[in-house]
């Protein structure tokens, strides 16, 4: 006898457990455990003998026990049950196998249109001469069409007959609070006051389309993608300007929270904790007396030299004040640590010399710190100036 899991399990373990054990079929009529099982009240149980006690026959010897025959006509696998299996038609739209798994709706659309135009090739109709011009959007509004009229064919056609029959629909029915109405192609509208509105036809009334199918999966993945990966009031807006989905907003939630994209923008990045500030940087100085210097550029300058022109290379050095943010540039005419000289003499001629100057570790820098210190440690008199010049104002 084949067994489910649950029962299998216990029954080895039993089993297993006393090998030597002999088991027999016992009749239902006989077995106490199903006293309390079958629904008999404490009343009753306490005055049940079969409860307490056991079957008659359990007190008389094996030899006299009666012998119970396992019922036959109950098929050999009684613990699996037969379970219901109910079949449906699920819907199907007209083409299903264009429907990949990786296809947008501009594929689907351009796809469709492309047949369109074979078939009216196909026809000799008017549209047939049109073959060999590349699509247009009239045909992809077109194709577009097409498929919303298809969908709604498969999911509202019990509401498509009922409206165009002139019959009410339910007052609790999502097309009844949207007035809804079937224009003269066949597709079934919002309505509403929009009228005399200087809208499109399907942003006055949009189109309908079910909360659930594929081409409603498509318009929102193409409405999410148009918006950059926009949210749902932004995507909700993009898709009402050529159809109206029942209940969209709960959709829209629903493809932006498995959106890849919009998962990896939400993720929360690490946040690296800033430095404390400097002392120069919160203590009241005189402008420039803490300086800090970084190039800018490169930029481009130009000279005319007699019948020519000459062009080349140029930066901006670019001192800033660390207690007043004041800002002082000047030009550098090359990447040398002499260009920085030069410009550094300009800047302190003009707003004094300063007390600290900070920079990064450009290459310029550091040369013109080279330059400084062989100047410093030489014994000519532009060496004793400077120092005679930094011992007495404090620069460093």
């Amino acid at each position: 006898m084949r067994w489910k899991e649950f029962v299998k399990n216990r029954v080895q373990a039993i089993q297993t457990t006393t090998p030597d054990a002999t088991w027999k079929f016992v009749s239902g009529k006989h077995n106490p455990a199903d006293c309390a099982s079958r629904g008999l009240t404490p009343s009753q149980l306490i005055t049940h003998n079969l409860w307490w006690s056991g079957p008659d026959w359990l007190t008389e010897s094996p030899r006299l026990w009666p012998s119970f025959a396992a019922p036959t006509d109950q098929p050999a696998d009684d613990e699996v049950r037969p379970s219901a299996v109910l079949t449906t038609t699920a819907p199907k739209l007209p083409f299903e196998t264009l429907f990949d798994k990786d296809i947008s709706l501009t594929k689907l659309l351009r796809i469709t249109a492309t047949i369109q135009r074979a078939a009216a090739c196909f026809k000799r109709t008017p549209a047939s001469n049109l073959t060999a011009s590349p699509l247009n959007p009239a045909d992809l509004q077109l194709a577009l069409t097409f498929w919303i009229r298809a969908t709604q064919e498969v999911h509202f056609a019990s509401e498509i007959r009922a409206i165009s029959q002139g019959k009410a629909l339910a007052k609790s029915h999502p097309l009844t609070r949207l007035t809804a109405w079937i224009d003269q192609t066949g597709l079934l509208r919002v309505g509403g006051r929009l009228q005399n509105a200087q809208l499109e036809e399907d942003a006055k009334n949009s189109p309908i389309l079910p909360r659930e199918s594929r081409i409603t999966t498509l318009c929102i993945s193409n409405a999410h993608t148009r918006t950059m990966h926009g949210g749902t009031q932004l995507t909700l807006n993009y898709v009402r300007r050529y159809c109206w989905i029942l209940g969209g907003r709960a959709p829209i939630k629903h493809h932006i929270h498995h959106c890849v994209t919009c998962a990896r923008i939400r993720g929360i990045r690490a946040q690296q904790r800033m430095g404390q500030l400097p002392a120069t940087r919160v203590t009241p100085s005189l402008v420039f007396e803490h300086t800090g210097v970084d190039y800018a550029g490169p930029v481009s300058l130009k000279f005319f030299q007699g019948r020519g022109t000459r062009s080349y290379k140029a930066w901006i050095a670019v001192f800033v004040c660390f207690s007043t943010s004041a800002v002082h540039l000047e030009l550098v005419t090359d990447y040398t640590a002499h260009g920085f000289l030069k410009a550094f003499r300009r800047f302190t001629a003009r707003r004094g010399i300063c007390k600290t100057l900070t920079s990064d570790c450009g290459t310029n820098f550091q040369g013109a710190y080279v330059i400084l210190k062989r100047l410093l440690a030489g014994s000519t008199k532009e060496s004793k100036h400077l120092q005679q010049l930094i011992a007495n104002d404090g620069t460093k």
